[in-house]
């Protein structure tokens, strides 16, 4: 495990509402969602978050859709005024 101080701070923590890249999307947009959990994985000497993120909305089923993500597609959304 890296030093404490080397590991970068999470974009999300759960319970933060957030934007993600959905890849699963045929053309990745931002989407609403709300992070369920992030998770810190180290990767041989690098590490990168692992976020659970549950979108606002739902599959064409009616279930929630909940994505995994890494880092670099997953943003805070704007906070609203």
């Amino acid at each position: 495990m890296p030093e404490e101080s080397t590991i970068p701070k999470p974009v999300a923590y759960p319970g933060t509402h957030v934007q993600i890249l959905n890849p699963r999307a045929k053309n990745p947009v931002w989407e609403d969602g709300t992070c369920l959990d992030a998770q810190y994985k180290l990767l041989s000497c690098t590490g990168y978050w692992s976020y659970r993120v549950r979108l606002d909305r739902q599959s064409p089923g009616g279930r929630p859709l909940i994505v995994s993500v890494g880092n670099s597609r997953v943003r805070e959304a704007a906070q609203e005024a």
